[in-house]
């Protein structure tokens, strides 16, 4: 391995295709010298087993931090249903905080975890509500559209005012349920009130 003088590394921002970035002489006392090579790979991997980040360990912030995205969007990828991100503390949004419109269903068939806020689409049925992964404490919202007399089972999972569910407008409207989740067990218990009589 041939060794390095400073003067022949790479200039401030180049590329260096080589394996050792430059090498050091340690003396071994007596007079004596062995060589040590400083590479790439043995700084990053130093730095990994010192660097605290949010992938290997917990960390504490020392100052405030910013990130500034520009053009790029940040996104928390899970590959396991259910994950979820947690504060400690207040969430402020300088800006809209929405969840997308889960589309494509046309029963009573709902995950939470697809979103708070989904969108049915139903002929003339008289279909069960069946919801999964609820959260206590979570507003959901479903708009429902349909192209026939639709007439709901809820399944003695909701809470509606005077006790009385809605009767759904029918053939040609749409109509929207607004359920406050206070019970999560199970298919969860939600308080409900019904905004009916949309054009679609």
């Amino acid at each position: 391995m041939a060794g390095k003088k400073i003067s022949e590394l790479p200039a401030l921002g180049s590329t260096y295709a080589g394996t050792d970035l430059f090498e050091i002489s340690v003396d071994g006392g007596g007079g004596s010298y062995s060589s040590k090579s400083i590479t790439g790979a043995n700084i990053s991997s130093s730095a990994a087993a010192s660097v605290q980040t949010i992938y290997n360990t917990s960390a504490s912030l020392l100052a405030a931090r910013t990130v500034t995205m520009g053009a790029y969007d940040l996104n928390f990828a899970s590959t396991t249903g259910g994950q979820q991100v947690t504060f400690g503390k207040n969430v402020r949004v300088d800006g809209q905080g929405f969840t997308e419109l889960h589309t494509g269903i046309t029963d009573m068939t709902f995950s939470w975890d697809d979103g708070n806020v989904q969108s049915s689409t139903m002929g003339a049925s008289t279909p069960t509500f069946i919801p999964t992964n609820p959260e206590a404490g979570a507003t959901y919202i479903l708009t429902l559209a349909q192209t026939g007399t639709v007439t709901v089972n809820w399944n003695s999972l909701v809470k509606w005012p005077a006790g009385t569910a809605p009767t759904l407008t029918g053939s040609g409207k749409t109509d929207i349920i607004t359920l406050i989740c206070y019970n999560d067990s199970g298919a969860g218990l939600y308080y409900g009130s019904a905004t009916l009589d949309f054009n679609p």
